[in-house]
């Protein structure tokens, strides 16, 4: 067994011979000087110890062997010039991402401009994951939400994700001064979860009220009832500071619940074998800063 090989030029001349069956063609694919041809083949001979050309007048043939190693070489090239192919290919695949819907559009859709002036050549897919669950397909990177605030191995914090009483302006217009929000309406959770541990920290004892109509089944939907104007929610500080800032939302209150509870993300197994993929990841942790 040959242990070293030629230079990738001289089998490239062997293929380029194969194909053109002449060795002034050959150069001329190769853009070399025929004696340049000559002279690579001689190399290969004198490497495979055998003859590999023959010569009839004028004209230079492939011996048996060398026909043989030519077609070798060719699917060798065509090989490697294939998985280069579908490896640039893969590279121009999007950063699949999947995310949690209030991670997706409040927190990772307003930085996601960042990452393109770092890698405008980079497409990201966004899909919602509708749970903490990795959907399927798995996607190269996932964020998910964890109450407790314990991360699976392998994942990375993101943010924290404590809850803040909000309410809009306009809910709030016309209330006495001496109104406490939590007189008013409330805007549940799905399993009325949030307000009672919000009261416990608060020393407070909440009465059920009639017009506490709406239960929000996502915390995407706390905000926007919120901002609707139905009543004081418990939002995720992170994904409503926005609101807050601009005056959309209005902070009744320090106290908080859910300080353990955060964000996090993760790479797949089959993202850490992606460039992208990993590039994505890197911005995703430097943008979580």
């Amino acid at each position: 067994m040959k242990e070293n090989l030629l230079p990738l030029r001289a089998f490239l001349v062997l293929e380029a011979l194969l194909e053109t069956r002449s060795v002034t063609a050959a150069a001329a694919r190769l853009n070399v000087s025929h004696s340049a041809i000559s002279h690579q083949l001689r190399q290969v001979e004198v490497w495979a110890g055998v003859r590999l050309v023959m010569r009839e007048g004028r004209k230079t043939m492939l011996t048996e062997a060398g026909e043989a190693l030519a077609r070798v070489v060719r699917d060798g090239f065509s090989a490697i010039r294939n998985e280069l192919n579908v490896a640039v290919l893969r590279e121009q695949h999007p950063v699949d991402v999947a995310a949690l819907p209030l991670a997706a559009t409040h927190w990772l859709m307003p930085r996601l401009a960042d990452f393109h002036v770092l890698h405008p050549n980079v497409p990201v897919r966004l899909r919602l994951a509708l749970n903490d669950q990795s959907p399927s397909p798995e996607p190269d990177i996932g964020i998910f939400f964890s109450l407790s605030g314990k991360i699976p191995p392998g994942g990375k914090l993101l943010y924290r994700a404590h809850c803040i009483p909000v309410a809009s302006p306009a809910y709030l217009t016309g209330k006495p001064k001496d109104w406490q929000f939590w007189m008013g309406r409330l805007i549940h959770d799905e399993d009325s979860r949030m307000w009672g541990q919000w009261a416990m920290l608060a020393g407070i004892e909440l009465v059920p009220k009639r017009d506490d109509f709406f239960y929000a089944a996502d915390s995407s939907l706390l905000r926007q009832a919120a901002l609707e104007g139905l009543g004081t929610a418990l939002c995720r500080e992170e994904t409503v500071r926005a609101d807050v800032l601009a005056g959309r939302l209005i902070q009744l209150a320090d106290i908080g619940i859910d300080g353990d509870s955060c964000y996090w993300a993760v790479l797949s197994e089959s993202g850490k074998r992606k460039g992208a993929p990993r590039l994505f990841w890197q911005w995703l942790l430097n943008a979580s800063g």
